[in-house]
């Protein structure tokens, strides 16, 4: 039925049976909302929908197009967690530093997963230059069905993004925008929302942030850190002391970068 619909989904449920099961969905369905029942009450309330005795939820477009996040991710809980807490207690926007290779994006596609509930929509952009923030938010527009979307005029789609983020309407829920990558601070300036109802993650290799946001520096892993890492993505479930050795070596080889540890995992 979906292929014939061409992957439109006005008819299926996707239901989840724990949150880690997100990257499990098929692909065709990963644009759509799903239902979660991971305690008694929530398997109740699936019980009640597919009896019909309960309105069937939506099962219309998602508003997110942030990736999925690495499925080897490893670590890092303790930015995960600071990353919440910043979002948590503040409107202004989270932004995680650090050098190339040091994992800064898959960390923000982490916590995106992670925390994917507490949102009703989501939004990733590369923010690396101003020809592709203005694609990043006309995009939105499209996704939003925002009057503007098919506007000739790329910048006005993405303009009309840019409104619908800065307006304090709670129907529009609690959303995440991510802008991946800043270079360069006066290229975002006039794009970072400051006074709607989301959440803003940024990452950037710049170390300078003045008043754009709270940051958040991200440190190279430990020898140590960076062993259980290479061990876990090289699917070594059960490693001896010649392989707990070997992994530290590499580890400290590579600096600790995660992404140097990510490819070497990956080879092995």
């Amino acid at each position: 039925d979906l292929y014939e619909a061409n992957g439109r989904n006005d008819k299926f449920i996707p239901v989840l049976m724990r949150k880690e099961d997100r990257i499990h969905r098929p692909f065709f369905l990963r644009d759509y909302s799903y239902f979660l029942a991971t305690d008694r009450d929530a398997y109740s309330r699936l019980c009640l929908v597919l009896k019909g005795d309960s309105p069937k939820p939506s099962v219309g477009p998602a508003v997110w197009n942030i990736p999925a996040s690495n499925p080897y991710f490893f670590g890092r809980g303790q930015y995960l967690k600071d990353l919440r807490d910043m979002l948590a207690t503040s409107s202004q926007p989270a932004a995680l530093r650090g050098l190339g290779g040091m994992g800064k994006t898959q960390i923000a596609l982490k916590y995106a997963d992670l925390y994917r509930d507490d949102y009703s929509a989501g939004f990733w952009a590369v923010a690396d230059s101003h020809e592709s923030l203005i694609s990043g938010f006309a995009e939105f527009a499209r996704l939003l069905d925002l009057p503007e979307k098919d506007d000739k005029e790329i910048d006005k789609a993405a303009a009309a993004a840019m409104r619908w983020f800065d307006l304090k309407n709670e129907s529009h829920g609690r959303w995440l925008l991510i802008l991946d990558n800043v270079e360069d601070w006066d290229v975002v300036r006039g794009w970072i929302p400051r006074a709607g109802t989301g959440h803003v993650l940024i990452t950037t290799r710049l170390q300078f942030t003045g008043t754009f946001a709270r940051e958040l520096d991200l440190l190279k892993m430990t020898a140590a850190e960076g062993a259980r890492f290479l061990l876990n993505r090289s699917k070594i479930d059960h490693p001896n002391d010649g392989d707990i050795s070997a992994a530290t070596s590499v580890s400290e080889e590579l600096g600790g970068l995660p992404l140097g540890l990510e490819q070497a995992g990956a080879y092995i």
